[in-house]
């Protein structure tokens, strides 16, 4: 779990993972928080970046588990838009009986903006490696988001072993110490 502000080289750190577990020929996929986010990591990776935006890789997956679609709450005001619906979620999966662990890396970016029950879930599915890149800085979606500490429970890590980024490589200092 790496954490650290705007500039700092988190997005940078996960495409290199991401190239180094494709030449080790490791089993990964590279989520990310929206559709723009992800064209342009996959420009940066040469165009093999085995990369998806987080809910429509997570719909699909549990659509190939469990052989029916996602629950998903009402749609809110003028939008069509439907969030996932955490808790039925988590009672599906909670009932099946899963493997202990499942052979596949998630290199997540931008985890900050993804749910705690997201994590939760992951955890409860057998998934056990994962790279996630954090800026508490950044949040996109007010409630919809995980502070550091909901990701360092939701997959037990420790305080002491997240690692996190201070130096602003991308903005002068003014701007980064704004920042």
């Amino acid at each position: 779990f790496i954490v650290g502000g705007p500039g700092t080289g988190k997005s940078i750190l996960a495409l290199l993972r991401a190239r180094r577990l494709l030449q080790e020929d490791t089993q990964y996929v590279f989520l990310v928080y929206n559709q723009l986010l992800n064209q342009s990591s996959k420009q940066l990776h040469d165009g093999q970046l085995k990369s998806m935006q987080w809910q429509s890789w997570f719909m699909r997956y549990y659509q190939s588990m469990f052989k029916e679609s996602i629950p998903v709450c009402p749609p809110e005001g003028k939008s069509n838009w439907q969030e996932i619906d955490w808790q039925n979620v988590l009672e599906k999966i909670s009932g099946v009986d899963l493997p202990e662990s499942r052979n596949l890396t998630l290199v997540i970016d931008e985890g900050q903006d993804m749910p705690p029950e997201f994590y939760r879930a992951l955890v409860n599915l057998g998934f056990d490696s994962f790279f996630v890149m954090a800026d508490q800085n950044q949040k996109i979606q007010q409630g919809l988001n995980s502070a550091r500490e909901d990701i360092e429970e939701e997959l037990a890590i420790e305080t002491d072993d997240v690692i996190e980024l201070k130096n602003n490589y991308r903005n002068k200092y003014p701007v980064a110490r704004f920042a």
